[in-house]
């Protein structure tokens, strides 16, 4: 199986969120998947929740993809062009 497909399929079931722990208290929030940074709901600590490094995660894959989208304000005219594609099939 290629690495593509993989990512393909990784994206795909992909949540939208997920549950962090404040590293200080253990409270539990619910936050967006590509957040890097949370702020406890309890005792109001700001604490990473992701972090780039040399090893690749789907969600770096995703946040590049988004970010490509909005550059040169083509996002309307992108997604239009997918939903478009969606349709055909």
């Amino acid at each position: 199986m290629s690495d593509l497909f993989r990512a393909i399929e990784q994206i795909e079931s992909l949540e939208h969120t997920r549950t962090t722990n404040c590293p200080k208290c253990s409270a539990q929030k619910e936050i967006q998947q590509l957040d890097i940074y949370a702020d406890c709901p309890n005792c109001q600590t700001h604490y990473k929740v992701r972090a780039f490094s040399a090893n690749i995660e789907i969600e770096d894959v995703i946040a590049e993809s988004l970010a490509w989208l909005i550059r040169d304000n083509k996002f309307d005219e992108i997604v239009e062009s997918i939903k478009n594609a969606i349709e055909d099939d």
